[in-house]
């Protein structure tokens, strides 16, 4: 049988268009406020915005592509910001796992709404340390490890979930230092850093840092809007 036509509104257009956007004074972006490495930047627009209380600093979109070329994209929470670059984690089975198996390159954005700013970030992804995963494994809740020993992320979940479950915290009550050998810490060291902020009057900046490969100097340019 034929699905049933979709029913949507008419007016979706007009609404959307209608919708308020970055009111308020907005400062923008000039030269003069770029250090010499753009992760400096970076991190001072994240402190900037926990300073200002804005929503879920942290959260970023990734986009991963897979081995047959589909593109993903999801919500995440950056883990840690170093020298080297941005950290998230994931586990290897996941589906942003097999994707970075298959493709190890990622883009990922952080959108500070409140404040008129956007970072964009790519650049290549590895699991540098063991060590490192461990302990991010370690830190989380006692569901979400419980959860990951089980590590079917993103499969159906089936009559059998519960009893898969109860076994994972029979292990973690076992052992409460246990590890799942699946997850990793993931560092995307970037190649590209795209700065994004608002300004009165929309005439907005973009601000780009880019080098060639991991351990060029950076080149800065000013980007059309």
């Amino acid at each position: 049988m034929p699905d049933d036509p979709i029913l949507l509104r008419d007016d979706w257009r007009a609404r959307l268009r209608a919708v308020p956007v970055l009111s308020g004074e907005m400062a923008g972006l000039s030269e003069s406020e770029l250090p010499r490495h753009p992760l400096s930047l970076v991190e001072r627009w994240l402190d900037d915005a926990i300073a200002a209380g804005v929503t879920q600093p942290h959260v970023a979109a990734l986009a991963t592509v897979g081995a047959s070329g589909a593109v993903s994209a999801r919500m995440l929470i950056v883990k840690d910001l170093t020298a080297e670059g941005v950290w998230f984690s994931s586990s290897r089975n996941s589906p942003k796992g097999r994707d970075l198996a298959a493709h190890p390159q990622a883009a990922l954005t952080l959108y500070w709404r409140e404040a008129g700013r956007q970072i964009r970030v790519t650049g290549e992804v590895s699991s540098p340390s063991e060590e490192v995963s461990a302990a991010d494994f370690r830190e989380r809740s006692v569901v979400a490890r419980r959860e990951m020993l089980v590590d079917r992320q993103s499969s159906p979940r089936d009559d059998a979930a519960q009893t898969e479950l109860a076994r994972a915290q029979r292990r973690l009550d076992a052992d409460p230092d246990l590890v799942a050998p699946a997850w990793a810490a993931y560092l995307l060291a970037p190649v590209r850093i795209e700065f994004w902020a608002a300004a009165t009057g929309r005439a907005h900046d973009r601000i780009v840092a880019e080098r060639r490969t991991v351990g060029d100097e950076w080149m800065w340019q000013r980007l059309w809007t």
